[in-house]
């Protein structure tokens, strides 16, 4: 009813900027302590999802990164996550206020949170592409080298159009986005009153309904998740979008081309043409090419004939009686070592009755003149020395 308490209560609630306001910082605060506290684990699930190893495998590559990496990338999702969160749970907030007051009696209730989510989770899509195809590419370890910072990730995404660099995977995001938040905001409250059922604190159920709605959610479009990361994870390559207008485009022509090649008359002809009308004929080869048997006998016969017959008839009929007899002598024949030997031996011997040096033999020692030679420094003998002692002694006496 228009002029219920209820209603009144939501339009105070409406123009409160409070009320909206703790919507919003619930949102984001929630948003940002879960962001930092399960990254390592997202990051694990992520590396899964793009080289396609086991939970040991991507533990293994975070541990030799050292811990200096377990939080590279940490940025993006933790900004994206706090204001997607304030963004997703005030717009949820206030869009389904909104669509209370305008939508009564049109829409069932239990049905606006769900709606309210779908809406609040495009708006999402479109505003935060961007902070996820950043966060991707940075969490790829294959773009360490290339791509080391945060700037370089921006500048080459720039350089990019946007369907190909900040909002490339925009599709498979606004889907994931919008169901998601429409079935967690759809199942949250139900499941959340049933949880208060059980005589359990607000606090306590509310936490496990939104686990429970969270992990429900997370497992249904958990294929989206891993198309998204595949698309976002690379830089450059082929535009999905490409790909779909290719087949747009290229898919009427192969149809055009399939019915004009069945109207053509050669088609048909061929198609009514009867194997039955063609004669059987023989064909012989001019000129077959020999098989492998084929040519193993050939080479059997010839053996046998070639030692059936002489090797050399003409060699076995040669007379030797035709030879002229020459005698050849060489011009320079090489000495053999017996030669060599003999010779030896004869230089030996003769210089053995030679004299070793006619000019020392035939020399005269006549020819020498006679000098005396004084030594500067006389060394004394041993007579001298004992003759200077008694001197010596006599002088002292």
């Amino acid at each position: 009813m228009a002029g219920s308490p209820d209603d009144k209560q939501d339009e105070e609630g409406l123009k409160d900027p409070m009320v909206r306001f703790h919507s919003f910082l619930h949102g984001g605060t929630s948003s940002l302590l879960s962001t930092f506290i399960v990254f390592p684990v997202y990051k694990i699930v992520f590396r899964q999802q793009i080289h396609n190893t086991p939970v040991y495998q991507a533990v293994g590559q975070l541990y030799k990164e050292g811990p200096a990496k377990l939080f590279r990338g940490v940025t993006p999702p933790l900004l994206m996550k706090t204001l997607n969160g304030t963004l997703l749970f005030g717009l949820q907030d206030t869009l389904l206020r909104q669509l209370s007051l305008s939508s009564q009696n049109v829409i069932s209730t239990s049905a606006l949170p769900a709606l309210a989510g779908f809406g609040a989770g495009m708006v999402e899509a479109v505003v935060f592409t961007p902070f996820e195809r950043v966060q991707n590419v940075l969490q790829n370890g294959q773009n360490d080298r290339q791509l080391p910072t945060l700037k370089s990730v921006l500048v080459r995404l720039k350089a990019q159009r946007l369907a190909l660099g900040y909002y490339r995977a925009l599709l498979p995001i606004t889907a994931r986005n919008a169901f998601g938040s429409s079935l967690y905001f759809g199942l949250k409250g139900p499941v959340c009153a049933a949880m208060e059922g059980q005589a359990l604190y607000p606090m306590v159920s509310s936490f496990i309904s939104g686990t429970l709605t969270s992990v429900a959610t997370s497992l249904i479009l958990y294929p989206l998740n891993v198309l998204v990361a595949n698309m976002q994870a690379e830089v450059g390559g082929e535009d999905y979008a490409d790909a779909f207008s290719y087949n747009r485009t290229c898919a009427p022509l192969l149809q055009k081309s399939s019915k004009m090649s069945n109207k053509c008359p050669i088609t048909k002809e061929v198609q009514q043409f009867k194997k039955e009308r063609l004669n059987s004929t023989e064909v012989v080869e001019k000129n077959p090419l020999p098989t492998t048997q084929v040519i193993e006998e050939e080479k059997i016969a010839m053996e046998e004939e070639t030692a059936k017959e002489p090797l050399n008839k003409e060699l076995e009929t040669f007379d030797q009686q035709v030879l002229k007899k020459t005698e050849v002598q060489e011009k320079n024949p090489l000495p053999t070592a017996d030669v060599i030997e003999e010779e030896k031996i004869a230089l030996e011997e003769k210089a053995a009755k030679e004299p070793l040096n006619e000019e020392l033999v035939q020399f005269k020692t006549s020819k020498l003149r006679k000098s005396i030679t004084k030594e500067s420094n006389h060394r004394p003998t041993a007579a001298e020395i004992e003759a200077e002692k008694k001197a010596m002694k006599e002088g002292k006496k």
